[in-house]
């Protein structure tokens, strides 16, 4: 597939160290054909200093949808900004935008999962799987906190509006297909997935203590509380989302396998 709107699509900015906080990054192919995982993480985002952009892609039918939002997401996201909209509703609107200009295309898709910080706030939306999971430590004890919700169609609420939007959920896929209720992309299954994101925000405190952002390749096999103890054993964020991703692949995952560790503290 071309770059949808190529006359429209500007090359992504460079990707930025953030001078507050280290992130670690690692991913592999694993044991699927081709990788359509994607992870940007905007250090300094808008030349802020104080701000970041962290955002992770899961693409299926292909890596063409997982692309086009890594590379087009720092700019819609910017522009909805520029809008003075809240950032809920520039992350709302950011996904509207990119599901629909990959709308063309019906059989791609991504999930998606971005964190926005500002100052010492905390943005963070996703649709479909892909997670981000929060790590404290309070009085030396860990404690794991989930950012993000699963939009899968077994969920009651998912499966109750797809229903009632006309679709059907068989052998837990939306029509029989596809094995997320929400993602950008994926307009033959349209209105039954739909690119509205959940979202959630904080302010950080010093309990708190780094982020996981990653696919469903970790989380199919590991749980929140068994990833966030062990980011909380290593301090180097790279060091850490590597084990992260080797013991998911070590236990079995036959996904690609994407993580990204944003340490807000140290520990």
């Amino acid at each position: 597939m071309n770059k949808q709107g190529s006359s429209s699509t500007l090359t992504a900015p460079e990707e930025v160290e953030s001078t507050r906080f280290k992130v670690g990054k690692s991913e592999m192919t694993g044991k699927r054909p081709t990788m359509e995982d994607r992870m940007v993480a905007y250090g300094r985002f808008r030349n802020n200093p104080e701000s970041e952009l962290y955002c992770i892609f899961d693409g299926h039918g292909g890596r063409a949808a997982s692309d086009f939002a890594a590379d087009n997401i720092y700019r819609i996201f910017s522009e909805n900004l520029d809008s003075n909209l809240t950032p809920e509703e520039s992350f709302i609107k950011t996904y509207q935008t990119i599901s629909s200009q990959i709308a063309p295309w019906p059989f791609i898709g991504t999930t998606a999962a971005s964190v926005y910080i500002n100052e010492n706030k905390v943005y963070v939306a996703n649709v479909g799987d892909t997670r981000v999971v929060l790590g404290k430590i309070v009085d030396n004890k860990i404690i794991t906190e989930r950012l993000t919700f699963d939009h899968r169609p077994v969920e009651d609420s998912e499966r109750e509006r797809i229903v009632k939007a006309g679709g059907t959920v068989l052998n837990g896929r939306v029509n029989g297909m596809l094995a997320v209720s929400r993602a950008l992309g994926d307009s033959f299954l349209n209105p039954f997935v739909i690119s509205e994101p959940h979202l959630q925000s904080f302010s950080i405190t010093k309990d708190d203590k780094f982020l996981i952002l990653a696919c469903d390749g970790v989380w199919d096999l590991v749980s929140d509380e068994e990833a966030v103890q062990i980011i909380s054993e290593n301090p180097d964020p790279n060091k850490s989302s590597e084990i992260l991703r080797d013991l998911a692949y070590r236990m079995g995952s036959t996904d690609n396998i994407s993580v990204m560790v944003v340490k807000l503290n140290e520990y």
